[in-house]
């Protein structure tokens, strides 16, 4: 099972294993999970659908892409049922016509003007989730602030092979090599703030795993060359991820 499907799946868990919460305060913690649903979904659509402009004779990667589409829909709807502020159902607005140009655009033959425009979606989207679950925060407790950093690594992994993927495919793009290391720097600066936690036990063998995992993804973009690259710093993308899950259901739980 894919990272994107594991969130789908455990969402639910990892509110459930929460103190008991109510009134305002339950429905913003459902928004802030779907907005980070939501920029999940957004990485892995565009992501896939950069890999199949790559790999053509991949159709599997539009069918992923178009998944994550509907899992894309489904946070949205969390939001819908969860949130009645003015500026987030305005941002929902924006993202129902966007979203019609994401559909537009995978089920077209990929091509460099298509590859561009997802591009610049993807990264309204990601501003947009994030313009939610800011305006719908709380004070989080320290597990949850964990928490949450480790579910955002989990996307900002996804970030950095989406625009390292950019800046091959389009490389006269400045914007993608800028976006590319500034994501790259956060997220080397969140990997630092992990490594200050005091963890124990397996979840201890699994931040050291996934140091190891991130330094060989980013050596690997550095320095493996040949078609086969993207393929396989995506299946570390994907180990980066599941590692972080683990670790996110780590905090939930204490929590």
């Amino acid at each position: 099972m894919r990272f994107i499907h594991k969130i789908a799946a455990l969402t639910v868990t990892l509110f459930l294993t929460a103190p008991a919460l109510y009134g305002a305060v339950r429905n913003d913690v459902v928004v802030i999970e779907a907005s980070e649903g939501i920029q999940n979904a957004v990485e892995h659509l565009t992501t896939d659908y950069l890999l199949y402009y790559l790999y053509p004779a991949k159709p599997s990667l539009r069918k992923e892409a178009l998944k994550s589409v509907e899992f894309l829909d489904q946070n949205i709807k969390k939001i819908v049922i969860n949130s009645n502020d003015a500026r987030t159902k305005g941002i929902l607005r924006y993202f129902a016509t966007q979203r019609a140009r994401i559909l537009e655009i995978l089920q077209a033959p990929p091509n460099l003007q298509n590859i561009g425009d997802l591009i610049d979606i993807s990264r309204v989207f990601i501003e947009g989730a994030r313009s939610i679950a800011a305006h719908h925060s709380y004070p989080f407790s320290d597990e949850e602030k964990m928490l949450m950093k480790t579910r955002s690594m989990a996307t900002l992994s996804r970030s950095v092979l989406k625009y390292y993927l950019a800046t091959k495919i389009l490389p006269d793009d400045k914007e993608n090599l800028k976006y590319f290391r500034r994501t790259l720097k956060e997220f080397d600066q969140d990997l630092a703030d992990l490594q200050k936690y005091p963890y124990e036990g397996e979840a201890f063998t699994q931040r050291k795993a996934l140091v190891r995992s991130w330094e060989a993804e980013t050596w690997y973009m550095n320095h493996l060359p040949g078609e086969g690259a993207p393929i396989l710093l995506s299946l570390g993308d994907e180990k980066i991820a599941g590692l972080l899950l683990e670790l996110s259901i780590y905090h939930s739980k204490k929590r």
